[in-house]
């Protein structure tokens, strides 16, 4: 009986705690709320708006919605690891929370951990069908990964909601472009520079478009008026120097290179395109001090890794060119122009074996190499010429060996 009236005691006692300190509980909840609406209206990512939340969750712990909101901030700093507490509290206090699942899924992507941000994407999705923001993260992860068609499909799914949607416009522009349907891209860049026509990197795509359609009127006025929004895109003045370039405008081309480099001189893209003027005008010893420079920034540059090869085999200096010529062939194995470049330096070292070999290589790529039939029939009459005067300078070598030696000598070979 003791012990009976002892349990109830104690439940009295633990169902009178709670209530005297209820008031005090939601006095200190209805504060928080007050603090995470003076965040929410200032909504404009700065210490004082955190701030707020922050004083929100002291008095409130469990306000899961003010663990999210700071969880945004803090990925808009690009303090990954904060946000990622923050959005994983805001989940364990609402495990139906589709946003904070979204909100932690573009933080993993943002470090380049596709597959976990595509699992909290799809489980904001299966929380929420008709929730869009998914879609983005998700389209944004098959473009990375080549996957066009898929990508293509989760921004169309945003577009049918919200035709208007910035981002998913500009994502499928980008998307066409690395596909290669220039004409759908410049649909999708042109409909966002309707909506927002002070980006400058919209105008700046759609001058690199315009550029590779070789419509290069409409690219000037792209990249200027690029350039008159923010007029130290970088990019941008590199991408005008690269269509200058391709008009043979070298001084314009040259004036903006050499800016680019005075303010950014690891700009490997840069400096290729310097080393290719410098090269076009036969400054050679400028070009490979340029294209060096290139491919110390960036060691995947073919570009530059081919015409320093080109330069240094007009120089005779085989061995460079042909170290140069095998890292092209090191990064594109079906580099037509490399490997018929190095089927020459074996000509020059009369190697006609390997010379017609290379070749043969060079022209199952490309049918068309420029040159390639006649060099190789030139190469086939050379290794002739050569097996024909080992067999001359044998005891049984015959006065019919001699003459057609003599008559291939007198045409060249």
């Amino acid at each position: 009986m003791m012990k009976k009236l002892a349990v109830v005691g104690m439940i009295m006692l633990f169902i009178w705690l709670v209530a005297k300190s209820e008031p005090a509980f939601s006095q200190n909840c209805e504060q928080a709320q007050e603090l995470y609406s003076e965040g929410v209206a200032l909504s404009d990512g700065t210490e004082q708006e955190a701030n707020y939340y922050r004083q929100a969750l002291e008095n409130c712990p469990q306000y899961a919605e003010a663990h999210y909101r700071l969880a945004r901030i803090y990925a808009g700093w690009g303090q990954y690891q904060d946000a990622t507490a923050e959005f994983q509290a805001a989940i364990q206090l609402n495990p139906q929370y589709a946003e904070a699942y979204n909100g932690l899924g573009e933080v993993y992507y943002n470090q380049g951990y596709y597959d976990e941000a595509m699992t909290h994407f799809r489980q904001a999705l299966q929380l929420r069908s008709e929730f869009l923001a998914p879609h983005l993260g998700l389209g944004k992860i098959y473009a990375q990964r080549g996957m066009f068609q898929e990508a293509i499909q989760e921004f169309l799914q945003v577009l049918d909601e919200e035709p208007e949607q910035l981002e998913a416009n500009y994502e499928l522009g980008n998307v066409y472009e690395k596909n290669g349907n220039l004409d759908n891209a410049l649909k999708y860049y042109l409909i966002v520079k309707r909506l927002a026509p002070k980006r400058d990197d919209v105008s700046a795509r759609l001058g690199t478009l315009y550029r590779k359609r070789k419509d290069y009127e409409s690219a000037i006025r792209e990249f200027k008026y690029a350039l008159s929004l923010n007029a130290y895109n970088l990019g941008v003045q590199r991408e005008l120097a690269i269509l200058y370039y391709d008009q043979k405008h070298y001084d314009e081309a040259m004036n903006l290179l050499l800016e680019v480099l005075r303010l950014r001189a690891t700009d490997a893209e840069a400096l290729e395109y310097l080393g290719k003027i410098y090269f076009t005008r036969r400054e050679y010893d400028k070009a490979i001090k340029t294209f060096r420079e290139a491919v110390q920034y960036a060691p995947r540059n073919i570009n530059a890794h081919y015409y320093l090869g080109f330069i240094y085999a007009g120089k005779g200096a085989y061995q460079e060119a042909t170290q140069e010529f095998q890292e092209v062939l090191h990064l594109n194995p079906s580099h037509s122009d490399a490997l018929f470049q190095l089927a020459l330096i074996h000509e020059e070292r009369k190697e006609f074996g390997k010379a017609i070999e290379l070749c043969r290589r060079a022209m199952t790529i490309n049918p068309a190499l420029p040159g390639g039939h006649y060099t190789l029939g030139t190469l086939y009459v050379k290794m002739g010429t050569q097996e024909l005067e080992k067999a001359a300078a044998t005891p049984s070598a015959t006065a019919r060996i001699k003459k057609e030696i003599e008559a291939l000598h007198e045409l060249g070979y």
